[in-house]
């Protein structure tokens, strides 16, 4: 806002009269159907029509007896179920000044600056109050009441009802105050047995777990094919500087097979233990050498299988919220075992024989580009029964050859990793229940429509970015005169000198930082944003990749943190993107077809986006997507528009 909000007064106001007598009061099934997060609400009077601080407190006091609810605390009955506990604690109550004219502040962007306008519920609090109100006076003396009241609360007829009645008490001083009903346990009577018809759980609810429960059915440790040679040999690897700039984290994959094209789960075990033979860091541990730095063991101590099955077809649970059920289909690791594998398979079984297979790897093995190429030979062993297996590039002690002396020349350590002064300390955070997951299909029609729109030649995933830089930032709503950037990964294979191998199994990304205005982005040409999004790419050349890899050896013995953001964190006003466009799902074909669905992962950072080849026949690209809750209805809005 042109003139900041300053909080003058905070303070819990009870009813002027008991109302709940401190009776417990369960959740209904209406109550649990509705989100656990405050709700805003912000309205304002002009000088002329507003009340006065003591007479909107007045009010509500009153009002409060007859809505003990909303003066209330959520808490926890004898069975550790949540309820509501009647004990008219109160409500929060925040006064505030804006030295402005409202009639100045309205004429402003509002939604730039109404979140200043209405208290920020503490989620983490237990003994939060369940409804808040920040009154804000503007210098004409103008009025802006803003409210947050928990859903589970209420619902938006019994919140206009209340604030209908909050008014009528103002008006006249207590004396009008109505009896609203709030009996809960008389609303949601169920039959004697109960018998509900729908699959509410998943319907209504929205439960993370399936319609049927995946059940686990058997666990092993798998090692390379004995019929091949050994593929690590007991060696040591060090970790290159680009693996130690990739998270130590495991990063899942689920893809999906209908009956006809699924195989069966001995096939997929019998290719994995052979092309496992040629992918030994995959089935090795990580381990500390002479010096105390972490390596990896190439052991072949093996990869965690498990398999499970769903007494439900796959169509129908494709059918319902992915995202809910997604983390139950690949396998968890114990990030405090030392000897865990690196490399964890779960196959799921569904009822009509159709097969899901969810893989969590550790980052700091392999990248992207290298779990594709791993992909494709897994799947060229099961259709070949181990007998086409590839000859990956696995030698990281080639692909980071320092200079001698080394001469980095760029801040390293605050660009790639969590320097003193890296850009990542800025961020800041949502609970998860705020940050949204999204898909967006573009079909094929979509793409070509943009590259027309640019103009000039330019890639699916530079037209993409620019696009999708444009709506977001749109969406958001952001001063025009901030900045924002996108944190683009770069496969350096091809841009180190000498190239890299492609199929080179390991860590091989850096970062490119493109940056715009947002003024300058909104306004710009598509042309202009993918100029700007190339640039950025092209800094990534062989000086900058050079300096990288001496950075690694001058900091060989350093601890350092690389920049994963944790989950929570808000990207905004900037994003992150990775592509897999170059994952050649087609070429997952186990025998019998590719896979019918590639299943998203949940993305639990604000501003994260991947974009994938779709699965679907008429192909397009997929964009995953995690987005602020308050965000997502604009972006859904004009993600489609090319204006």
């Amino acid at each position: 806002m042109p003139v900041a909000v300053e909080i003058t007064r905070s303070e819990v106001l009870r009813p002027s009269a008991a109302g709940g007598g401190g009776k417990r009061s369960p959740l209904t099934v209406f109550d649990r159907a509705a989100t656990d997060w405050y709700i805003p609400a912000v309205f304002a009077w002009d000088g002329a029509a507003a009340p006065s601080n003591d007479e909107v407190k007045g009010g509500l006091a009153a009002v409060l007896a007859k809505y003990p609810h909303l003066a209330g605390r959520f808490d926890v009955d004898e069975r550790g179920r949540r309820c509501f506990n009647l004990n008219d604690a109160g409500v929060r109550v925040l006064e505030a000044t804006v030295a402005a004219d409202l009639a100045d502040a309205l004429a402003h962007d509002v939604a730039a600056h109404v979140n200043e306008l209405y208290p920020k519920a503490d989620m983490e609090n237990a003994d939060e109050a369940v409804f808040q109100v920040q009154l804000t006076r503007y210098a004409c003396g103008g009025l802006v009441i803003g409210t947050a009241c928990n859903h589970q609360v209420s619902d938006g007829q019994s919140m206009s009802f209340f604030y209908v009645a909050w008014a009528a008490a103002v008006r006249s001083a207590g004396a009008t105050l109505p009896t609203p009903f709030v009996d809960r346990a008389a609303i949601a009577v169920p039959r004697g047995p109960p018998a509900p018809a729908f699959d509410h759980r998943n319907i209504d609810l929205g439960s993370k777990a399936m319609a049927v429960a995946v059940e686990i059915t058997r666990s092993e440790v798998l090692r390379p094919s004995e019929t091949l040679a050994a593929g690590g040999g007991g060696k040591r690897s060090p970790l290159t500087v680009f693996d130690r700039a990739a998270m130590d984290w495991y990063i899942p994959a689920v893809f999906a097979w209908d009956g006809a094209a699924a195989p069966s789960n001995d096939e997929v075990k019998g290719g994995l233990a052979a092309v496992l033979a040629r992918y030994p860091h995959l089935a090795g541990r990580f381990d500390v050498d002479e010096r105390g730095r972490r390596c990896f063991n190439l052991n072949d101590a093996g990869v965690r299988v498990l398999e499970a099955t769903v007494a439900a077809d796959l169509a129908d649970a494709l059918a319902h919220d992915v995202a809910a059920h997604v983390n139950e289909l690949y396998p968890k690791a114990d990030m405090e075992n030392a000897d865990e594998p690196v490399f964890q398979v779960q196959l799921t079984r569904y009822a009509c024989g159709g097969l899901v297979i969810g893989t969590a790897c550790n980052h700091q093995v392999s990248d992207g580009q290298s779990m594709s190429f791993f992909y494709v030979a897994w799947a060229a062993a099961v259709r070949s029964a181990g007998a086409t297996l590839p000859t990956p590039f696995v030698d990281r002690a080639a692909i980071a050859v320092p200079r001698g002396p080394p001469a980095p020349a760029f801040d390293h350590r605050n660009i790639e990793f969590k320097g003193e002064h890296s850009w990542t300390h800025s961020y800041g955070s949502l609970p998860l229940e705020r940050i949204r997951n999204l898909a967006v299909h573009f079909p094929d029609e979509f793409v070509a429509g943009l590259k027309s729109h640019v103009g000039a030649r330019c890639s699916t995933f530079q037209c993409l970015l620019a696009h999708a830089w444009k709506k977001i930032m749109a969406a958001r709503d952001l001063s025009p005169e901030e900045y924002t950037q996108v944190r683009v990964a770069v496969n350096c294979r091809g841009r180190a000198s000498p190239a890299v191998p492609m199929d080179y199994f390991g860590n091989m990304v850096l970062w490119a930082f493109p940056r715009m205005r947002v003024r300058d982005l909104l306004s710009s040409s598509y042309a202009a944003v993918v100029g700007v999004i190339r640039d950025a790419v092209a800094r990534v050349d062989e000086p900058y990749i050079q300096s990288f890899v001496d950075f690694g050896e001058v900091a060989a013995g350093d601890e350092l943190t690389p920049t994963a953001a944790p989950p929570g964190t808000v990207f905004c006003p900037d994003l992150e993107v990775d592509s897999w466009l170059g994952f050649r799902f087609h070429d997952l074909d186990f025998g019998r077809g590719p896979p019918c669905a590639f299943l998203p992962p949940d993305l639990p950072v604000e501003g994260m986006l991947i974009f994938v080849p779709s699965c679907a026949a008429k192909g397009g690209v997929e964009m995953y997507m995690a987005l602020d809750d308050l965000h997502v209805d604009a972006f859904r809005h004009i993600c489609y528009s090319m204006d």
